[in-house]
C-alpha cells in the first residue's frame, strides 16, 4: 500500500516538516493558527474518518475547525488506477512478508503518463468535488464554524522549458502555489484555510528553496500577483536533464 492511503500517516508526515519549509502564503493570524493547531495541538483533533462518521476526515470542536484531506497527483486516472490496483496485489501477495521492513511500496508509473496537464485536471477535479461537499458538512456538524482543505499533493516539481541552441534548457521554476490556472481554483471554494502538503517536490538547488508546505488563506488571494504558465513547456523533474534557471 502507499502510506498516504492512510490520513492519520499523511498528518504525521506533515508534522515531521520543519518550520523553515512551511510557508504561510500571506502570513495571515488565521492561516498561521489552523497550522499550529493542527501540529502543535494534534490532540485536539479527533479522526472522524471511519465509514459510518459523517464527513469530513477530522474534527476540532475545542477550536472549532474541521477538516477535509484530499490527494492530488501528476498522473492520468487510468495509469493512477492500475498502480493502486498494482499495490494492492503486491500487499495481499504475501511477498512483503519477506520484508518485514517494508511499510510503503509504490509502483512508479510510465514517465509519459506524467504531465502538467494532468496535474492541474486532477486538481482541479479533486478541489471541485470536495467543494460542493462544504453545505453537507456544515449540516453534519453545525457546531463548527470553520472548514480546512488538506490537500497531499503527490506530483512532482515541474518546469517550464524553453529549448536553446545547442544542448539544454532554459528554463522557469514551477511556483505551483502560484500558478493562475491552480489558484484560481482555490479562489473559488468556500474553504476558511487550505494546506497544501507537497512532500515531493525537490527543488532546493541553486540557492533556491521551496516549501513542502503552503498554507492559504484563500479569500486574499490576489490575481494581479499570480503568475501564468504555458502548458505545453511544462516538464517534470524526471524528464529534465540540464536546466539553467532563468529566474522565478
Amino acid at each position: 500500500m502507499n502510506e498516504f492511503d492512510n490520513e492519520n500517516r499523511v498528518l504525521e508526515l506533515f508534522r515531521t516538516v520543519p518550520t523553515e519549509k512551511v510557508c504561510i502564503l500571506f502570513n495571515d493570524d488565521d492561516s498561521r493558527l489552523v497550522y499550529e493547531s493542527i501540529v502543535i495541538n494534534k490532540t485536539n483533533w479527533v479522526d472522524n474518518s471511519g465509514k459510518a462518521a459523517l464527513p469530513p476526515d477530522y474534527l476540532n470542536p475545542t477550536e472549532s475547525l474541521m477538516m477535509e484531506i484530499m490527494r492530488v497527483n501528476d498522473t492520468d486516472s487510468e495509469s493512477y488506477r492500475r498502480e493502486t490496483e498494482l499495490q494492492a496485489e503486491i500487499h495481499n501477495s504475501g511477498i512483503l512478508d519477506l520484508f518485514p521492513k517494508a511499510t510503503n511500496v509504490t509502483c512508479v508509473p510510465d514517465i509519459h503518463t506524467q504531465s502538467y496537464d494532468h496535474y492541474l485536471k486532477s486538481f482541479t477535479k479533486t478541489i471541485e468535488k470536495h467543494n460542493s461537499k462544504i453545505c453537507n458538512y456544515k449540516k453534519n456538524h453545525p457546531e463548527i464554524n470553520k472548514i480546512v482543505f488538506f490537500i497531499c499533493d503527490e506530483s512532482e516539481s515541474y518546469y517550464e522549458c524553453h529549448p536553446k541552441s545547442g544542448v539544454g534548457f532554459n528554463a522557469r521554476v514551477h511556483m505551483w502555489f502560484l500558478d493562475r490556472a491552480f489558484m484560481s481554483s482555490l479562489k473559488r471554494i468556500s474553504a476558511d484555510t487550505i494546506i497544501w502538503f507537497s512532500p515531493y517536490k525537490v527543488l532546493d538547488r541553486d540557492g533556491l528553496s521551496f516549501p513542502d508546505v503552503v498554507v492559504i488563506n484563500p479569500k486574499m488571494i490576489d490575481d494581479s500577483k499570480l503568475e501564468n504558465y504555458e502548458s505545453e513547456l511544462m516538464i517534470d523533474t524526471t524528464k529534465v536533464q540540464r536546466i539553467q534557471p532563468l529566474g522565478i
